[in-house]
């Protein structure tokens, strides 16, 4: 019978005798594999290779030489986990610091029976921590996925927020009546829309509250950042400019404002161009919105670099530009503005839901951008998004002024 089918056995001795071949012949017998070694060879570099089931070390009485290698097999780190079973015979139990010894005189059944208790459980114990490694990169996996789903559902989650903030903006500019006179029936529906993209964004955050923290639980940072990916593509934000100046170019007449624009045709982002239009919309509409009649609100579109002359920090950026001629906005209040729902109190009698220069911001950061606003209180205020220049289109545009 193969007790020890599949086994492997190391046989160390002083040197080769008819016993040792005797014990070795019936352990492959058995079933087990068997390579002999002697006290002079290397067997250091046998047992490192790793897959030994048990060591036989073969001792003769007062055998010091043997004695020490066991100590040295004991005391190294590589083969400290080895078992050892000791084949000797009137040995000092002392010498062997209660290792396990069998017999030399064993016959050969009792011998291999002696070999088997120590090799059968060792391998069991082996089973049992190969099926663990198999399990915990199972789990491994497992929670990948789980954590790129969680991802996929959050990204997705930014997505619809932005676009349902994109339909809540056009919806105020209709009940603003920034598009043209509305009829009071008109109004009821644009009113209906807006309570329902309301609402429809309050569901939306508290799914995304929750998957936020489902995620967390599987990082350690405990945050999860998504950066705009979908519907990415090389956009010429002169154009998107000059279209949003064409969509509230009735505006502008009714409320007697100049628009003037000032465009770089060669100024491009690779970016989610819908979401860059929906940023230049919202900084035109609330410049329009606080813009009194006979005033002006500029657009520009143009390349700028830092202030380093050289250097990563020479990286171009494209700069998007809106001023107005309104009452511009104190200094306290510049970094509020960007809060999703804050609003100046002097800004109270205009329309609005204080939602618009926080998409402005949450779109500019996920495009690695900044967005920020300057300007005199009671004269007007520029706001300015800085958007970098992605490295595919400096690689893939031909003209020099492009690779800077």
């Amino acid at each position: 019978m193969n007790v020890l089918a599949d086994s492997s056995i190391v046989l160390v001795s002083a040197s080769p005798d008819r016993s040792m071949r005797s014990r070795a012949d019936a352990l492959e017998q058995a079933g087990a594999m068997v390579r002999a070694c002697l006290l002079t060879q290397d067997l250091w570099s046998l047992v490192s290779e790793g897959g030994i089931d048990l060591c036989l070390l073969f001792v003769a009485q007062d055998d010091a030489e043997a004695l020490a290698l066991f100590d040295q097999l004991r005391q190294a780190e590589r083969t400290r986990a080895l078992p050892i079973l000791i084949v000797a015979r009137d040995l000092d139990d002392a010498a062997t610091r209660g290792a396990a010894v069998v017999s030399s005189q064993l016959n050969d059944a009792a011998f291999v029976q002696a070999v088997s208790s120590l090799v059968l459980p060792m391998r069991r114990v082996r089973e049992v921590e190969a099926q663990q490694r198999a399990l915990r990169t199972e789990l491994r996996k497992e929670v990948a996925r789980a954590n790129r789903g969680a991802r996929d559902i959050a990204e997705l989650g930014h997505e619809l927020r932005s676009m349902l903030d994109a339909v809540m903006g056009f919806a105020c500019n209709l009940r603003d009546e920034l598009a043209g006179p509305m009829l009071p029936d008109q109004k009821s529906h644009v009113a209906g829309i807006l309570d329902a993209v309301a609402r429809g964004a309050s569901l939306l955050d508290r799914t995304r509250g929750r998957a936020v923290v489902s995620q967390s639980r599987n990082t350690e940072s405990g945050s999860l950042a998504v950066p705009v990916r979908s519907g990415r593509s090389l956009a010429r934000l002169s154009q998107i400019a000059a279209e949003v100046v064409t969509l509230f170019h009735a505006v502008a007449v009714r409320k007697d404002l100049r628009v003037s624009c000032a465009l770089d045709d060669t100024v491009s982002v690779w970016g989610d161009a819908l979401k860059l239009k929906q940023v230049v919309s919202n900084l035109v509409v609330n410049a329009l919105k606080y813009t009194p009649a006979g005033g002006e609100v500029l657009i520009r579109v143009a390349w700028s670099t830092s202030d380093s002359s050289d250097g990563v920090g020479a990286r171009r950026a494209a700069e998007i530009s809106v001023a107005d001629t309104g009452p511009g906005i104190a200094p306290e209040h510049r970094e509020q503005i960007f809060r999703r729902g804050f609003r100046v109190d002097s800004t109270a009698a205009v329309e609005g839901e204080g939602i618009g220069l926080a998409v402005v911001h949450e779109v500019v950061t996920q495009h690695g951008g900044t967005v920020s606003v300057s300007g005199k209180l009671g004269v007007g205020a520029t706001f300015t998004v800085s958007l970098p220049q992605d490295r595919r289109q400096r690689v893939s545009d031909p003209r020099p002024e492009h690779n800077p």
